[in-house]
């Protein structure tokens, strides 16, 4: 495997594509060969590409995107580095791009709700072991201390909290 990736990598960096780029691609070439057992890619094929990129989506459930960039790094792979016909890869089940976008309020907004917050409504409990979200999809993998970020953070957090810890605290119900 690791000359397969030497490979790969020397590939990468004669069509002077990014560091990142190349970092990216040999993660989800190593990804792929060790899903299937170590087999060389030259024994697998487009059938394998796919039920590998279908596997990504339903158990892993990456986002769109992820599943888009492993799948350049596999073309890359067959195309570039083996120099195989990797002929149409279909039947993957596709990664769900969110129906919607979350909610944003303008400046004006948020000053017009916080001006109606009294009492507890403006603490957070962080300090109780409580200050971490669930993250959508497979962020926390990606991220593992965005769950603690500020960004991330609800703003309106659930009265209750969990009874285990480290479990995440919901938001607020909207009312």
């Amino acid at each position: 495997m690791s000359q397969l990736l030497g490979e790969g990598r020397d590939a990468v960096r004669t069509r002077h594509y990014s560091i990142r780029t190349e970092e990216a691609y040999l993660r989800w070439i190593r990804e792929y060969i060790l899903f299937f057992g170590k087999r060389h890619p030259a024994e697998l094929g487009a059938k394998n590409v796919s039920a590998f990129l279908s596997h990504l989506a339903v158990e892993r459930k990456v986002a769109a995107s992820t599943q888009n960039q492993a799948l350049s790094a596999l073309l890359f792979l067959y195309r570039e580095v083996l120099a195989l016909p990797i002929g149409w890869v279909d039947d993957i089940e596709r990664a769900k791009r969110p129906k919607r976008l979350p909610v944003v309020l303008t400046r004006e907004e948020v000053r017009a709700v916080l001006a109606h917050l009294r009492g507890e409504a403006w603490l957070m409990d962080v300090r109780e072991g409580f200050g971490h979200v669930h993250l959508p999809y497979a962020l926390a993998r990606k991220y593992p201390n965005a769950d603690r970020e500020w960004g991330w953070q609800y703003v309106f957090p659930a009265l209750r909290r969990p009874r285990l810890r480290p479990a995440p605290r919901p938001h607020r119900h909207p009312r």
